[in-house]
């Protein structure tokens, strides 16, 4: 089967594009481009990447016969150009594995914050940034669906690209419908009452946790000059007190999370910045259209 030698012997040519592929797909600061490319252009990306790290392992093959082996540590064989006798082979495989794990330091001088605020400032859709800002500052938003459901609350999630339904995640405050007619909103569901009582509790459970802490810091510094059976077996109670709490703590706040509902970015008409107690005070629906002078 002639097949079999020739994709060994160009086998150089495929590692190299994996490599770049990995490396495209987990740097932060392409990773969110390389989901959006589409298959050409991904093809051309990773295939420059490897390219790149090829050149690098090019270097590194050829730079160590200056580099002394260090002391304490044994000497490691050079690393081959070609391997079993497959031309360009070792510095294929070489240049994969670089490419492979290189995105993990790079990721932690280009954090996946920074990169997110590089990317929505020049590449960001108005949507984009509405709903980064409403899941960073803690703004409300109301948005109206096709089906003319409407949902007012805060985005706890954004979109994330490449997804073939790419959805964003909202804790509603309240839910509702477009009236047919008047375009009215009509509310039918109230959650702003149980997220209030949700957040009643994750606070005084917050407080619970504090005053256990400040109180086994207050026995640990009067430790420190007179030793204490007694207040060692009361630092180790509140320790599993304040334990018991936060995994009390933890635990009512996923389940406030759940709450959250999933909705498809294709079936939102519109969405804008929602605040309650301006729209209650500023925009009272009117009973007849104002007039128009001329």
């Amino acid at each position: 089967m002639p097949e079999i030698p020739f994709l060994l012997e160009n086998l150089f040519l495929f590692l190299p594009l994996i490599g770049g592929y990995i490396f495209a797909r987990n740097w932060n600061r392409t990773k969110w481009y390389s989901a959006r490319w589409e298959k050409e252009r991904l093809l051309m990306n990773s295939a420059i990447s490897g390219f790149a790290f090829t050149g690098i392992a090019y270097l590194l093959i050829h730079a160590q016969p200056s580099i002394h082996c260090v002391r304490f540590l044994p000497c490691l064989t050079p690393w081959p150009m070609d391997f079993e006798g497959i031309h360009y082979l070792g510095l294929s495989i070489l240049s994969t594995l670089i490419a492979a794990v290189s995105w993990i330091p790079l990721n932690a001088l280009w954090s996946i914050t920074k990169a997110e605020k590089r990317i929505l400032q020049k590449e960001g859709t108005l949507l984009d940034i509405l709903v980064d800002d409403s899941v960073r500052n803690r703004k409300g938003v109301l948005i109206t669906l096709k089906s003319g459901k409407v949902y007012a609350g805060i985005v706890l999630s954004a979109a994330s690209p490449g997804h073939s339904l790419p959805m964003i995640k909202v804790l509603p405050t309240y839910s509702g419908y477009r009236h047919k007619k008047t375009y009215r909103i009509v509310p039918t569901t109230n959650y702003s009452q149980s997220i209030q009582d949700i957040d009643r509790d994750c606070k005084i459970l917050y407080n619970r946790i504090k005053e256990k802490d400040d109180e086994a810091l207050r026995l640990r510094h009067e430790m420190k000059t007179t030793s204490d059976r007694q207040k060692e077996n009361r630092i180790k109670s509140l320790r599993e007190e304040t334990k018991n709490l936060e995994s009390q703590f933890i635990d009512l706040v996923a389940k406030k999370n759940d709450l959250g509902i999933l909705i498809p970015v294709d079936q939102i008409v519109s969405i804008s910045l929602y605040h309650p107690d301006i729209h209650a005070k500023y925009f009272v629906p009117l009973e007849k259209p104002p007039q128009i002078k001329n």
